[in-house]
């Protein structure tokens, strides 16, 4: 009996081991989730059309996921820039 016990118990702990790590790239995937290239470019082009696009824009780099610039929206399958908000930013003023 005691060691049934046992082995449910370790059986459980596995599954819960299993959904965690499942659930933690996943989640990974999602976060560095390249945006498609054509869609950054064109973000760029105006970026780059915007008076003192610096202070404007600050987290529109070349460097970074452009699915994680401020006001940028994507589709989390796809990569697809799917929505901009602007609103918090100067722009949107």
């Amino acid at each position: 009996m005691n060691s049934f016990i046992t082995s449910q118990i370790s059986i459980f702990l596995l599954l819960v081991l299993c959904a965690t790590t499942f659930h933690n790239v996943m989640c990974s995937t999602n976060m560095q989730l390249l945006c498609n290239e054509k869609d950054q470019s064109a973000l760029q082009i105006f970026k780059h059309g915007v008076v003192n696009h610096s202070k404007m824009l600050p987290s529109w780099s070349n460097e970074e996921y452009c699915c994680a610039w401020q006001g940028v929206h994507c589709d989390n399958t796809t990569g697809r820039v799917t929505r901009l908000d602007l609103s918090a930013t100067i722009l949107g003023r």
